[in-house]
């Protein structure tokens, strides 16, 4: 569990659902999750924003947000389709660092992945505020956070959540993350085959993040799934959702939502 009760540093996975309460409570039931806070709409009394703290380890934080609702409504004025991806289901990055304006120019300025980044349409002066949204070259949503350092709380290490990317071009991907983050960014391990890379294994801010080489054309907003260290890997997988084995310690879940999740049995130690 988090000791501090502060937000974490670094990138967390955001999912975005209907009726995203029950997709909180499922999710807490079936990995021993607890709610790290919930934030109601005050009209609808839908889960505006919330998070939960993963049991495993020291553990990590995923987001939560009702897709039927803008929860930036009343200070941001985000078009509220603009990043919803057309009502479906998905992920968004959620990233709290401590200077989210001068992130977010460098995200702008790359064009590593063929398409240059953009800011989803809001008001004057978006990024003098504390908070932002940009949609990457390769249709990934990014919510950037301005924090301050002593505000937050670092993540452990190995982190139990791991935020994956699935793109058409890996290497163009890692090269626009490298222009973004740069020494915040260590390169963990990486795969390749006679295309090129397969997949990349980092830390960013001290947060799990992987990108992987799409072979499958997946659309943008099947573009982020997430990975979960969990004891009792196969049990939790099946009281997620609809599952597939991966390999021996690995299964992958698709949740009633639509989301996608994998799910990892922590390595024994002796």
């Amino acid at each position: 569990m988090a000791a501090s009760g502060k937000p974490r540093r670094g990138i967390a996975p955001n999912m975005v659902a209907q009726d995203a309460a029950k997709v909180q409570e499922a999710f807490c039931k079936a990995t021993g999750a607890r709610n790290f806070f919930t934030l109601q709409d005050e009209d609808t009394k839908r889960l505006m924003h919330g998070a939960v703290v993963t049991a495993y380890g020291a553990g990590g934080h995923i987001f939560f947000e009702d897709i039927s609702l803008n929860p930036f409504k009343d200070t941001l004025k985000v078009p509220f389709m603009d990043y919803r991806c057309n009502n479906q289901s998905h992920i968004i990055l959620h990233a709290n660092v401590t200077n989210a304006p001068e992130l977010a120019t460098k995200m702008l300025k790359s064009n590593a992945c063929g398409v240059c980044t953009e800011v989803i349409p809001v008001q004057k002066q978006f990024w003098g505020a504390e908070f932002g949204i940009l949609r990457d070259g390769c249709g990934v949503l990014w919510a950037l956070s301005t924090k301050a350092e002593c505000d937050m709380e670092a993540s452990p290490y190995p982190p139990p959540v791991r935020s994956c990317v699935s793109v058409p071009d890996a290497e163009g991907y890692l090269k626009f993350l490298k222009e973004a983050f740069g020494d915040m960014l260590v390169e963990e391990s990486n795969s390749k085959d006679d295309v090129g890379l397969k997949k990349a294994d980092l830390l960013i801010l001290g947060s799990g993040f992987s990108v992987i080489r799409d072979i499958r054309g997946a659309e943008p907003f099947e573009r982020c799934c997430v990975e979960l260290l969990a004891p009792g890997g196969k049990e939790v997988a099946e009281a997620l959702g609809v599952i597939s084995k991966v390999d021996e310690k690995t299964w992958m879940v698709r949740m009633e939502c639509g989301i996608c999740i994998n799910i990892i049995e922590p390595p024994t130690t002796a």
